[in-house]
C-alpha cells in the first residue's frame, strides 16, 4: 500500500476517535458563586459535595456542604449516590472541583456542577460560609 494512503486512513481514524469525545463543559457546568447558590436552591434533588480535605473542611465550609476528599472516598461515594442527584461540587480554588465533576461523570452523573474559584471565589462574592470548627470524634477507650 502507498504511505499516502495509510497517512489518510490514519488520519480518518484520528479524527473520528477526536469527535466522539465529549468536551469538557458539556459534561459539567461551572458556576459563578450566585449562579451555583440559586441553582443548588433550585434544584430539590441535589448534594453539595466538598472535595477539599477534612482539615480545611473543619474550619470554614459552604452550609449543608458533605465532605468527601478529592483523596479519598470519591470511589465510594460514585458507587452510593444516586445517578439522579444534581452534585455541587467545590474546594478551595476550583481545580479539585472539576476534576471531581469528571470523575463523577465517568461513574454515570450527569447533573454536575462546579463552584468557579472555589470556595475562594465563593467569598469573594460574599456569600455566606460557616465557620464553626468541628469537633474531631474520637473512639471510646
Amino acid at each position: 500500500m502507498k504511505p499516502s494512503i495509510l497517512i489518510s486512513i490514519y488520519l480518518l481514524l484520528f479524527s473520528f476517535s477526536l469527535t466522539a469525545q465529549i468536551p469538557d463543559s458539556l459534561k459539567f457546568k461551572s458556576l459563578s458563586a450566585q449562579e451555583f447558590h440559586e441553582q443548588y436552591l433550585h434544584d430539590k434533588n441535589a448534594l453539595l459535595l466538598d472535595v477539599r480535605e477534612y482539615a480545611d473542611y473543619r474550619k470554614s465550609r459552604i452550609k449543608y456542604a458533605i465532605n468527601i476528599p478529592f483523596t479519598k472516598g470519591l470511589d465510594i461515594a460514585a458507587d452510593t449516590i444516586s445517578k439522579e442527584k444534581a452534585l455541587f461540587i467545590y474546594c478551595y480554588a476550583g481545580g479539585r472541583s472539576k476534576k471531581s465533576a469528571l470523575f463523577f461523570y465517568d461513574k454515570g452523573s450527569r447533573k454536575l456542577y462546579s463552584l468557579k474559584g472555589g470556595l475562594m471565589g465563593w467569598k469573594a462574592e460574599r456569600m455566606p460560609v460557616v465557620r464553626k470548627k468541628l469537633k474531631r470524634l474520637t473512639p471510646h477507650a
